[in-house]
């Protein structure tokens, strides 16, 4: 519906409408990019039903900007499921490129990593590596060096998840060099999609570093995804 109340009909009825409901309105809510809906969806993403915080997660993510970012850490500190958890990295994660008033965006996370538990950072590591900045990489190297090896293996796959090529150099270190087998795994799958994004180099200089790749790669899946490159 086109009138102009029609998103202020809707976050009305968010308060309100029971179950199914519920979720269908935040759907509509999510689609028409119904903003001012944030403060609603942000109670219903800890609501006591499954779906309905998936659905206001997966809102979130289109509606949400940097203010959004502190209460959702703390559903990804809740989250109760693989699938819940993987909704709020990514609400976090897209949210704190947006509007935000911090001189670095992974400036929360960082903040909620330093108070954090053992458990709490390594939920907290793979979602900072998605967001970047020099903060992080500073938080990301020292967890690599972390007494806990959770801890170490968050850092790899926060590493891992790293949004350019900047940190190439140390990825193809760690898949040469990580004592873990999964570890060089998962540097060597990070350093093969880096160093693949569009930025300065030519195409000639992104082959020698996939070729660098190829060198070290045991498993046939890394080597179907050098040759996608």
């Amino acid at each position: 519906l086109a009138a102009a109340d029609t998103d202020d009909a809707i976050i009305k009825l968010l308060s309100t409408a029971p179950g199914r409901q519920r979720d269908v309105l935040i759907r509509a809510a999510r689609d028409r990019r119904t903003h001012g809906a944030e403060t609603i969806l942000l109670q219903w993403a800890a609501a006591p039903d499954e779906v309905t915080r998936l659905e206001a997660l997966t809102a979130l993510q289109q509606l949400g900007d940097a203010a959004t970012v502190p209460p959702l850490i703390d559903r990804l500190l809740a989250a109760a499921t693989a699938e819940e958890q993987a909704a709020a990295e990514r609400a976090i994660w897209l949210c704190s490129l947006r509007r935000t008033s911090f001189a670095e965006p992974a400036t929360p996370l960082i903040e909620a990593y330093q108070r954090g538990n053992v458990n709490e950072r390594v939920l907290l590591l793979p979602v900072l590596g998605r967001i970047g900045g020099t903060h992080a990489a500073e938080t990301i190297d020292a967890a690599l060096a972390d007494a806990q090896p959770d801890v170490r293996a968050a850092a790899v796959r926060g590493l891992a998840n790293w949004p350019d090529a900047t940190l190439a150099d140390r990825l193809i270190q760690l898949a040469r060099q990580a004592d873990v087998p999964m570890h060089r795994v998962w540097a060597l799958r990070g350093y093969i999609r880096v160093v693949s994004l569009p930025g300065a180099r030519t195409a000639e200089q992104t082959v020698d570093m996939l070729q660098e790749a190829w060198k070290i790669t045991t498993r046939d899946v890394e080597r179907h995804l050098i040759l996608a490159r």
